[in-house]
């Protein structure tokens, strides 16, 4: 998976997501709550619990932006994990993480 290049400050571009079972099918989201977990590459504190606007449920389509300041002193690699509750509380969690790479701004 490539890494998710962004700029600390910002709290753009949206990140749109399209959720997959292991047999490559879209996972229905109806009624589901996804969260993305938000950390230092390889370590174990949360820096932010990102919340995602569920889109279009029936093709696992959803997407996210990082909250003001949640980047703002930041520099270097981070990965995301996304979790999703179903609305009988079962949890799923995505095997892959999700990369990133945050730069300083230039002005």
């Amino acid at each position: 998976m490539d890494k998710i290049k962004l700029v600390a400050g910002d709290n753009r571009p949206f990140i749109v997501l399209t959720l997959l079972n292991p047999e490559d099918a879209p996972i229905n989201l109806t009624d589901a709550q996804v969260v993305v977990y938000f950390r230092a590459a390889g370590a174990t504190d949360l820096l932010a619990t990102i919340p995602c606007v569920v889109h279009d449920p029936d093709n696992g389509l959803c997407f996210f932006n990082f909250p003001d300041d949640t980047l703002k002193d930041l520099l270097g690699s981070y990965e995301g994990e996304i979790e999703i509750t179903f609305v009988n509380g079962d949890k799923q969690s995505v095997y892959d993480l999700l990369k990133f790479q945050v730069r300083s701004q230039v002005g």
